[in-house]
């Protein structure tokens, strides 16, 4: 069921309105019977002090007093304090109980014996009790008696709350009265407030329906609406003369999303490929050195994986589709190695002999060393899985005023005397894979080329010892800056 703006902006602010006024009247009538009942119990424990001052006197004069004597000592203590009381007499044992409310007088009283209250009083010094009966709340508050220092008794006043709950009944009555005043007030505010905010979206409403969407320059006219609906109108209209841009930037955005999820599959794949691999070898090899190197392998690949995909997951959420390089300064010679080592099963499941030759110092530079590893992956991979070669060779090298990195197979190579563009043809028809090196290189600042041979292929990797623009630091050799 569809409901009308107006009716949801009311609906929420009864929502919040209704449970509040519900609440505040709890809390009112609540806080109003705690403080009747704070008074009521303070006025009662000053009046028991009275009655004991009264008890005493009266036992000064009679000692011993009569069931008959206790009778009217309770009623004239009734009087005074306004309210039924009773006394509970037990010295030498003689448990005489009178009481206000019925005027009887029981002699040796078991009752009176096993009341709580009493002996709670006699033997904890006082006590008070909150109690219902027939629906009429009242106050028990019992105490100890005293002749001189001896205990010789407890009292009681029973106080009827029925006053004080009537109190509160009206008090009730009246929040309730103010309440529904205040609600009906509410309501017609927010009925003329809604009114205001949505009459000129009905009108903006019926002016849209109107509008001719065949006649591109029929714009909306609202010079002499409300600021807020001109605005609104104004951008009705701005909107209509960027749709056809709009529609062309999501197109774009299309393809570049598709593109970059294509990259990132491909990225993803690599790394899975390793670890099924690497897992397989581990269930076959008795060396357990052999097995620590697959679980070795497995756990890089596994973090290597975790990165890519944590990369995956940001891009997504911040709507960036170009991959991005994070550097750091690392050996390189040490991450061409670990990636060649990682292919190595792979290679010799397929009877091809895969060898690193590498520079015995550091080759250290910024770089990205999982960007690195895939671009490494990549490529001896297409040459383990498509040249054909018996032997795939990694040749890594620094060269004047760059460092090259070559994957060498001798297998059956791409045509010699290639133009440019058909060279360029090579990454397209290579598929992803080679796309992705590609921009891996040109994100360090290097190329990549084809380079056909009479017998295989070389692919080499041309990186610039000013590996890192930004921050002028050059690879070098040893370890040291240049």
């Amino acid at each position: 069921m569809r409901m009308s703006i107006r009716t949801k902006i009311i609906i929420a602010n009864l929502l919040v309105i209704l449970p509040l006024l519900v609440v505040l009247n709890v809390l009112i009538v609540s806080a109003f019977e705690q403080y009747n009942l704070r008074t009521v119990r303070n006025r009662l424990l000053q009046a028991t002090q009275t009655v004991q001052l009264e008890v005493s006197r009266h036992l000064s004069e009679l000692p011993e007093p009569s069931g008959s004597d206790l009778h009217f000592l309770n009623k004239e203590i009734s009087q005074r304090v306004g309210s039924p009381t009773q006394l509970f007499y037990i010295k030498n044992n003689r448990n005489i109980l009178v009481d206000s409310r019925t005027g009887n007088i029981e002699y040796n009283s078991a009752t009176a014996a096993s009341d709580e209250g009493f002996q709670v009083a006699i033997s904890e010094g006082g006590n008070y009790i909150l109690k219902d009966s027939g629906g009429i709340r009242y106050f028990e508050v019992s105490f100890p008696i005293y002749h001189v220092v001896e205990l010789v008794g407890s009292g009681r006043i029973v106080y009827s709350l029925e006053q004080e709950y009537a109190l509160i009944g009206g008090l009730r009555k009246i929040l309730l009265s103010l309440s529904g005043l205040f609600f009906i007030l509410i309501m017609s505010l927010l009925y003329a407030l809604t009114n205001r905010l949505v009459s000129p979206l009905i009108q903006l409403k019926n002016s849209i329906t109107q509008f001719d969407i065949n006649h591109p320059g029929t714009l909306l006219n609202f010079e002499r609406a409300d600021e807020e609906v001109f605005q609104l109108a104004r951008s009705f209209n701005q909107m209509a003369e960027n749709i056809r841009d709009l529609v062309r930037k999501l197109s774009d955005e299309k393809v570049k999303q598709k593109t970059f999820y294509d990259n990132m599959t491909h990225e993803l794949k690599t790394p899975l490929t390793t670890i099924m691999g690497c897992a397989d070898l581990a269930c076959r090899v008795d060396s357990p050195e052999k097995r620590e190197q697959c679980l070795s392998t497995i756990q890089s690949e596994c973090g290597r994986l975790l990165r890519i995909v944590n990369q995956l997951l940001h891009q997504s959420r911040i709507n960036e589709y170009e991959s991005r390089v994070e550097k750091k300064r690392l050996d390189l010679g040490e991450v061409v190695a670990e990636a060649v080592k990682i292919l190595q099963y792979k290679a010799k499941k397929n009877h091809i002999a895969l060898s690193l030759t590498r520079p015995k110092q550091p080759i250290m530079g910024y770089i990205d060393g999982d960007k690195i590893t895939e671009l490494v992956l990549n490529l001896v991979d297409n040459a383990i899985k498509h040249s054909g070669t018996d032997k795939v060779e990694v040749a890594l090298r620094v060269q004047e005023n760059h460092v090259l990195l070559d994957v060498i197979d001798y297998g059956r190579g791409f045509q010699i005397g290639v133009s440019t563009k058909q060279k360029d043809d090579m990454f397209e028809s290579q598929g992803i894979g080679l796309n992705i090196c590609r921009r891996i290189v040109e994100q360090h600042g290097g190329s990549m080329y084809i380079l056909p041979q009479q017998v295989g292929t070389i692919v080499r990797v041309q990186l610039p010892q000013a590996a890192d623009a930004a921050t002028g630091h050059n690879f070098s050799v040893d370890g040291l800056l240049e």
